[in-house]
């Protein structure tokens, strides 16, 4: 595994995850938040301002561009959220679960990845960690990838 010494300033850093996640929530909450895109992460709920959502997606895209194949459905098929923290270059992109999550949010949120199995069955896969998958815009328009992102389920 070859590392470069200069620190990677691609799409896919903590810094650029937070500011999607940060960008899509409501600035001031409507007081009926039936609207919101809900997703339910490993330990936070969010709810995304509908209005927001497909603006970030393209880039939400670069960033799981950047992600290990294996965690693509064109790739490997998914892959263990604890192996997220590495990008397809082999270097570790984020050393926060947190920011992990907040990937997997902005990209369900999108319409761009989804759980592998339901929350109920995250106890059985190692570590206790779900499984995660990324779709491309390709691949969403050309196959027949499951719609479920587990969206208002409780965790």
């Amino acid at each position: 595994m070859e590392q470069d010494n200069e620190e990677y300033s691609g799409p896919l850093t903590s810094t650029a995850v937070n500011e999607v996640l940060l960008s899509l929530l409501y600035q001031d909450a409507p007081a009926d938040l039936s609207a919101a895109v809900k997703v339910h992460g490993i330990v936070t709920s969010y709810g995304f301002d509908p209005a927001k959502v497909e603006a970030a997606k393209p880039r939400v895209a670069a960033m799981i561009k950047e992600l290990d194949p294996s965690f693509h459905r064109t790739g490997g098929g998914g892959m263990s959220f604890l192996n997220l923290c590495m990008d397809k270059r082999g270097r570790q992109w984020t050393g926060m679960h947190q920011v992990q999550e907040q990937l997997c949010a902005i990209a369900i949120a999108v319409g761009l990845a989804q759980w592998c199995v339901p929350p109920e069955m995250w106890n059985l896969m190692p570590g206790g960690m779900p499984y995660v998958v990324f779709f491309d815009d390709a691949a969403m328009e050309t196959t027949d990838a499951p719609q479920q992102s587990h969206h208002d389920q409780p965790v």
